[in-house]
């Protein structure tokens, strides 16, 4: 319409082409900065999936953490879910406490992230997983994985012991005790390191929801793979 009624009222249609030409530059470039500004603003929401998984001492604030952006990330639209290392114990019933029963649950907990990912879905994951090879394959098995270590001192944990588990292992009621009977392993990779201890939970949470914006997405919204041979199949099994 516009390169018509500027060549009928000029009589120069290629004065009419050039305005018309213009007016198509002018609305690529406004409705460019406009999907960025409304991002911003907004979040990306469906368009982004990947796993945030919260590591850490038993204590360290994982569970709390987890549930505050859980909250949060649905308030706000984005499809998303919440995977609790414990409540994933009561779905597979049969998992033990040992060094090789944990890495076990982390590898079943991290391929059902990867598949809820691929999905479409923001995973919030919050499990000790001490073993940092675990986490590792973890890593290899998401396309977009974001790990947020917790590394809130022993005796901090021991002094919170949400659950009792800290008293109950002095005393020698249980056994495997993560920090006290097996070790926690630094991944040499972590995209953020936290200390509950030393940092609100408001100003974590914060920092966690800061790694969102780092989430590539494309236009049919599957995720751009940060590294090549991402690709993880494993079987998961119902046993410890």
């Amino acid at each position: 319409m516009t390169t018509l009624a500027v060549g009928f009222g000029t009589g120069s249609w290629k004065l009419a082409t050039g305005v018309a030409l213009g007016e198509w530059l002018v609305k690529t470039v406004l409705f460019y900065f406009h999907e960025k500004v409304w991002i911003q603003i907004v979040g990306i929401r469906g368009k982004v999936s990947g796993v945030i998984w919260l590591t850490g001492l038993s204590g360290s604030g994982k569970s709390t953490l987890s549930t505050r952006l859980y909250a949060i990330l649905k308030k706000r639209g984005f499809n998303v879910i919440r995977l609790d290392g414990d409540e994933l114990r009561e779905v597979f019933p049969a998992t033990g406490f040992s060094r090789q029963d944990r890495l076990e649950h982390v590898i079943r907990a991290g391929a059902l992230a990867s598949h809820l990912e691929q999905m479409g879905t923001v995973v919030i994951a919050s499990l000790i997983s001490p073993d940092k090879e675990a986490r590792l394959k973890v890593r290899k098995a998401c396309r977009n994985f974001k790990e947020v270590y917790l590394s809130t001192p022993l005796e901090i944990c021991e002094k919170r012991d949400p659950k009792g588990l800290y008293a109950k292992a002095r005393r020698g009621e249980i056994k495997n005790m993560v920090g006290i009977h097996e070790s926690y392993e630094v991944s040499a990779k972590t995209e953020l390191v936290i200390n509950t201890a030393e940092t609100s939970e408001d100003e974590a949470v914060t920092q966690i929801l800061k790694l969102l914006p780092r989430f590539r997405f494309t236009q049919d919204h599957s995720i751009v793979k940060e590294e090549k041979n991402s690709k993880w199949s494993l079987k998961i099994s119902s046993h410890g």
